[in-house]
């Protein structure tokens, strides 16, 4: 039940969160979109019970680069380096994307007091130089720090300056100067050269309890000086090999969702009677002239982690992705090239109905791995004629 919410949770932060990234586009098609993320992909935040922390799988496709926080690393080094399996996490998610820190720091107020102890300033000193290593040695993209000035800060009851109110230099100051450039001039992440497996579904917590699951062999793979990195049953496979589960590793029968399939209409578009291309929205309507074939213009994306085929004219077609139409008849359109995990198409052409109709007919889209299973989001359109 977690899992299928979880699959749920998932699905909702790529509609958001990607709509949001294709507005900013709209007007600058050139900026890097992503946000603030807080705990998404801590794998230690199980501690708040009832609490479920956004995560990195279908976030990542809706956004440039992945931006943590690193308030759940606070602490010494055994609490920083868990930072590390999150990059490798991150890594897993969207290989291809950059993954910075968007916030680390921590305060060196004591209430008690009423001031910035010379212990706790040698305390954050030596958090700072945790997390510089930890970013280091995991090969992360980069840190935002915060935040500058010293002093007491009202809203927050806090101090996480790193220079003291006169501008003069803290310890943490000067950690900064001396890690600040390896960090800048510090290699890239190495190459991965040993594969741990997990498993998001198998325990309710999801991937805290993946990470403990998995944690010694990390760690243990690190001392060696090895490069650990993650995946799962289903990465590096496509649609006509990736073991045929369903989310919450369960059998798949065709009405549940797979674990390792999936695919969300981005963008639907219907030829009017004008000849002109009409947005439509899931659920909407929209008129067509019946004297002619209903055609789609559409855009999907790949949100599992199979790659998908598309059919070929040779051999057999079993797992070959098709986008089907069901309405007065299903009319199955076959992808026109193989689509890997996170990739888009766009302008996909897709037959909805033959000419002819005579009343208002419900359409609904959705993915067929041929010989497998139907998977992916079903969007439902009226067509009027």
């Amino acid at each position: 039940m977690v899992a299928a919410y979880r699959r749920f949770l998932d699905t909702l932060l790529y509609q958001k969160y990607s709509a949001a990234r294709r507005l900013v586009r709209s007007v600058d098609p050139h900026h890097l979109v992503s946000y603030r993320m807080s705990d998404a992909g801590d794998p230690t935040n199980n501690e708040d019970k009832g609490f479920v922390p956004y995560d990195f799988p279908y976030l990542a496709a809706a956004v440039d680069f992945l931006a943590p926080e690193a308030y759940g690393r606070l602490g010494d080094w055994e609490r920083v380096k868990p930072g590390w399996f999150e990059y490798e996490y991150a890594r897993w998610a969207a290989p291809d994307k950059p993954m910075i820190w968007s916030e680390a720091g921590i305060s060196a107020w004591d209430s008690c007091y009423q001031q910035s102890l010379e212990g706790w300033l040698l305390y954050q000193a030596e958090f700072y130089k945790h997390m510089y290593r930890m970013i280091i040695n995991s090969g992360a993209d980069g840190v935002f720090f915060w935040w500058y000035p010293g002093g007491y800060r009202y809203n927050e009851q806090s101090d996480y300056g790193i220079i003291n109110p006169d501008a003069s230099d803290r310890p943490v100051t000067k950690v900064i100067r001396e890690y600040g450039p390896k960090l800048i001039e510090g290699p890239s992440a190495l190459p991965v050269d040993h594969w741990i497996e997990f498993d998001r579904d198998a325990q309710a917590d999801g991937l805290p309890g993946a990470y403990d699951k998995v944690k010694d062999e990390f760690w243990k793979m690190i001392d060696a000086g090895r490069v650990p990195g993650l995946k799962t049953a289903g990465t590096g496979t496509n649609s006509a090999n990736c073991p045929l589960l369903a989310v919450g590793d369960t059998e798949c029968n065709g009405s549940n969702p797979p674990k390792y399939l999936d695919g969300i209409f981005d963008s639907v578009e219907v030829k009017g009677p004008d000849g002109k291309w009409i947005v439509v929205h899931k659920g909407g309507k929209v008129k067509i002239d019946p004297a002619h074939p209903v055609v789609a213009r559409v855009e999907l994306i790949n949100l599992g982690e199979a790659e998908w085929l598309a059919p070929t004219k040779k051999g057999t077609n079993q797992g070959a992705v098709y986008i089907t139409a069901l309405g007065p008849k299903e009319i199955r359109t076959k992808l026109t090239a193989p689509v890997k995990h996170h990739q888009s198409i766009k302008d996909e052409k897709v037959a909805l109905a033959p000419p002819g109709l005579k009343k208002p007919t419900l359409v609904t889209l959705s993915l067929q791995a041929d010989g497998r299973t139907p998977f992916g989001e079903k969007f439902t359109i009226k067509l009027v004629p």
